[in-house]
């Protein structure tokens, strides 16, 4: 879990519109990760903002394709979010076409999630962004 350390400023726009500016890194409680600059996290959201997603339904497409036929509830948990949280990204996700929802032939509130080819294309593409971001965060970091 990553928490963040960051004081917000407001800066005048030419537009007189007031603008939050973060000034600190993210910083994660974890020693293994280095902090994240704001820089690197706007570019990583402006990446997954030109493949159509969030960082937060990212994280969800990216449990899905790590857990396949893992359960809705399963899913929130793993992530720290409500049931409802999330289904209403998986909604998205399957009038998308990323992802097939099936229910359980046992119990009707259970739902199973699974990727459908287009999904684990974009995953992929999501998994491949994070990777080379962080292979070259790590590499100007030392």
């Amino acid at each position: 879990m990553t928490r963040s350390i960051v004081s917000i400023t407001t800066v005048r726009q030419p537009s007189r519109m007031v603008r939050p500016r973060l000034s600190r890194t993210l910083r994660s409680p974890s020693t293994t990760v280095p902090p994240v600059s704001l820089a690197s996290w706007r570019a990583y959201h402006d990446e997954l903002f030109n493949l159509g997603v969030t960082p937060g339904q990212a994280r969800i497409l990216l449990y899905i394709q790590q857990h396949p036929r893992c359960y809705l509830q399963q899913c929130a948990r793993a992530l720290g979010l409500r049931s409802r949280t999330v289904g209403y990204p998986v909604q998205l996700f399957q009038r998308k076409r990323w992802v097939n929802k099936r229910r359980a032939p046992q119990d009707d509130r259970y739902v199973s999630l699974t990727l459908t080819r287009t999904g684990h294309a974009l995953a992929k593409k999501i998994r491949q962004r994070l990777d080379d971001r962080f292979t070259s965060y790590r590499a100007s970091a030392s």
